[in-house]
């Protein structure tokens, strides 16, 4: 039986180049054999040739199925980095956004340094001072029509600079008020002038009086 099994491979090996071509033409993939059932002998047959009677047909492919697929490989190392690409095109500007919340207040900074000096301010008034001169009863009595002044002057070295008068009845009209002025036309006090304003009166030598006062002071 041994002997039949290597008698079989070995017509099978034979035959298959010879028949490749006659089998290619039928059906690439299939080859077909005819085998003695008696001796084991073995002959390749066309698609088109029916085995005899004492034989028996086998058929084995050309080309086998294909096998399960295999486990997969391991991740092979990276590759290197590559060049860094050109810059793109700048896109265009999008849509202004919305106004965000307010921040909280920050930390109070620093004292800042010294500013540097500012320029001199307008010159200054010293020596201030109101200087009041009061005349009662000045010359009474006064006839209707009679005038006089009443001067009040500043202390020296310094200058008139605003005054007034006042009277306490309504027979007297004080005709001038104004600054008064020395031989050198210096502003020394301030000067009051009055007048009997009555058509028909003299008035009585009681109960007049006439106040003059100068502001005085040094302008620097």
């Amino acid at each position: 039986m041994g002997r039949w099994k290597r008698k079989a491979a070995l017509i099978a090996a034979m035959g298959a180049g010879a028949a490749m071509a006659t089998v290619a033409e039928a059906q690439p993939n299939v080859i077909r054999a005819c085998i003695q059932q008696a001796t084991g002998n073995a002959r390749i047959v066309g698609d088109g040739t029916a085995c005899r009677p004492s034989e028996s047909e086998v058929t084995w492919g050309v080309t086998g199925s294909q096998g399960p697929a295999g486990p997969t490989g391991a991740t092979g190392p990276a590759g290197p980095t590559g060049a860094t690409g050109a810059t793109g095109a700048t896109g265009a500007a999008g849509p202004k956004g919305d106004t965000g919340a307010t921040g909280p207040t920050g930390p109070t900074g620093p004292k800042g340094d010294t500013g540097a000096q500012g320029p001199a301010g307008t010159p200054g008034v010293s020596n201030y001072s109101v200087q009041h001169t009061t005349a009662t009863n000045p010359g009474l009595p006064l006839p209707p029509g009679s005038t006089g002044t009443l001067n009040t002057v500043c202390p020296a070295s310094t200058a008139v600079l605003g005054g007034g008068c006042r009277t306490n009845t309504y027979d007297f009209n004080l005709s001038d008020s104004g600054p008064l002025l020395d031989a050198g036309n210096h502003l020394i006090g301030w000067s009051c002038g009055w007048k009997n304003v009555t058509q028909n009166t003299t008035i009585p030598a009681s109960g007049v009086t006439i106040d003059g006062y100068a502001i005085c002071g040094t302008v620097q």
